[in-house]
């Protein structure tokens, strides 16, 4: 529930697209360029797993388990043009792939680079949700809160920010917080409630304020 199917299915597609953009660079990639790919191939990783252990059914879901480790090959090749454009190409085959289906439950990316694109998601959620274009781009909304969804259920299962215990606990308090508001933003986006949406995102601020209070040394 906190990651509708048919918003992952968007946002893998929309994901896709933005690095198909920034291939397209016929003289090779800049240094923005290197970043965007690695954060948006990490994110296709994440959402790939939400979406190969989801309840609801959907024409991706056999193969999103060989979209894992397609999208972290594309993340690891996000330095490097060439290799860089064999990796999507890739990556675009393995969606007619059926993967193994006994995929766990784990890390798929880096959570440095997982922290990096969670403020870029959430600032254009925020601009969509409190735009006077709500109406409009209620799709694109829902999608970008499925995506921080899914990046805090990921986040939860990576404990590296943790000196012990007590931050673990700490930590996956916080990324179910984030988790469960990004999911009722969602909602409200569907719901086509604007108010609402914009009141479970202050709340989604504060847990975004919490991690940074406890972990932003990190």
């Amino acid at each position: 529930s906190y990651a509708p199917v048919r918003d992952i299915e968007q946002q893998l597609e929309y994901f896709q697209k933005q690095i198909a953009k920034d291939l397209e660079q016929p003289e090779g990639l800049g240094d923005d360029q290197r970043d965007r790919i690695d954060k948006n191939a990490s994110t296709l990783a994440v959402l790939a797993l939400v979406l190969a252990h989801h309840d609801e059914d959907s024409p991706l879901k056999a193969s999103a388990t060989a979209m894992i480790p397609a999208a972290q090959r594309l993340a690891a090749a996000s330095q490097d043009y060439k290799q860089a454009h064999e990796a999507m190409e890739s990556l675009r085959k393995v969606e007619k792939q059926e993967g193994d289906p006994s995929v766990e439950w784990e890390p798929v990316a880096d959570l440095s680079v997982l922290m990096k694109q969670v403020p870029i998601v959430n600032n254009r959620l925020r601009r969509g949700v409190n735009g006077r274009r709500f109406g409009r781009s209620l799709n694109q909304n829902a999608g970008l809160a499925a995506t921080l969804a899914s990046l805090a259920q990921a986040s939860a299962l990576d404990t590296t920010y943790c000196d012990d215990e007590e931050d673990e606990k700490a930590w996956h308090l916080i990324c179910s917080d984030m988790r469960d508001t990004a999911a009722m933003v969602n909602a409200a986006v569907r719901d086509m409630d604007q108010k609402g949406a914009k009141v479970a995102l202050q709340r989604l601020a504060e847990s975004c304020d919490a991690c940074h209070h406890r972990f932003r040394d990190e």
